[in-house]
C-alpha cells in the first residue's frame, strides 16, 4: 500500500470528524438555549409560587382567619324606600248654582203642579223657537223665564216673568210668537197665578 492513499484517507477522516464536531456544536447550542428557556419557566413558576405564598401568608396573617381565602363581596347599595307622596285634599265644593230663584222659580212650581202632563222649560231663548231671520238678531236672543210644551212636545206657550214697565219690549215679543201661533204668557212678579188658573192661562184664546 502507498502512503499517498494514507494520507488521503487520514484528510478525509479528519474532515468528517471536525464536520461531525461542527454538527454537534449547533445541536448543541440550539439544545442548550431550549434548556435555558425550560430553565427560564421553571424559574418562573418558581417565582410566582413564591409570590402566591407570601400573599396566602399575608392574608392568613391579617385576618386571622382558618386559612380559607375568601373572595370580595360585592357591595349593593342599600335601596331606600320612597314615602308615597301625601295626598293633597281635595278643595271644598262650590255651592251650585241655582238655576232658577225668586219668582222664575215660583212659576216653574206653579206651572208643573197645575199642569202636570206638560213639560215644562226654564230658561229659553226665543232664537230657539223662531228662526233667526223672523226673530232679528236681538229678538232672537231674549230668554223666557218658562217654555211649557204639550204632552207631544209642541210649544204650548213662552212665559215671561216682566214688570209693566217692559210692556213695549214684550209687546215685540208678542208679534214675533203670534207669527209661529205661540202663545206668549206675560206675568206680573207681584201677582203670580195660583196651580188651579194655570189651565186656563194656556187654554185661553
Amino acid at each position: 500500500m502507498s502512503w499517498g492513499k494514507v494520507l488521503i484517507g487520514f484528510v478525509l477522516i479528519l474532515g468528517v470528524f471536525i464536520a461531525w464536531l461542527r454538527i454537534m456544536k449547533s445541536i448543541r447550542g440550539g439544545g442548550g438555549s431550549g434548556l435555558d428557556m425550560s430553565v427560564g419557566r421553571s424559574k418562573g413558576r418558581s417565582s410566582g409560587v413564591n409570590e402566591l405564598e407570601q400573599i396566602i401568608a399575608a392574608h392568613r396573617a391579617g385576618n386571622g382567619s382558618n386559612g380559607s381565602i375568601d373572595a370580595p363581596l360585592a357591595v349593593t347599595p342599600a335601596v331606600v324606600p320612597q314615602p308615597a307622596p301625601t295626598p293633597q285634599p281635595l278643595p271644598a265644593l262650590l255651592q251650585a248654582p241655582m238655576m232658577l230663584s225668586g219668582a222664575g222659580k215660583l212659576a216653574y212650581l206653579v206651572f208643573k203642579a197645575g199642569a202636570p202632563d206638560h213639560h215644562v222649560f226654564a230658561r229659553v231663548a226665543l232664537g230657539e223657537l223662531l228662526p233667526m231671520e223672523l226673530a232679528g238678531a236681538d229678538l232672537g236672543r231674549h230668554a223666557f223665564a218658562l217654555v211649557v210644551c204639550r204632552p207631544d212636545f209642541t210649544v204650548a206657550a213662552a212665559v215671561d216673568i216682566a214688570d209693566p214697565a217692559t210692556a213695549q219690549r214684550m209687546a215685540m215679543v208678542d208679534r214675533a210668537l203670534q207669527s209661529a201661533s205661540i202663545r206668549h204668557i206675560v206675568l206680573n212678579p207681584r201677582q203670580m197665578p195660583k196651580p188651579k188658573d194655570v189651565r186656563g192661562l194656556l187654554d185661553h184664546h
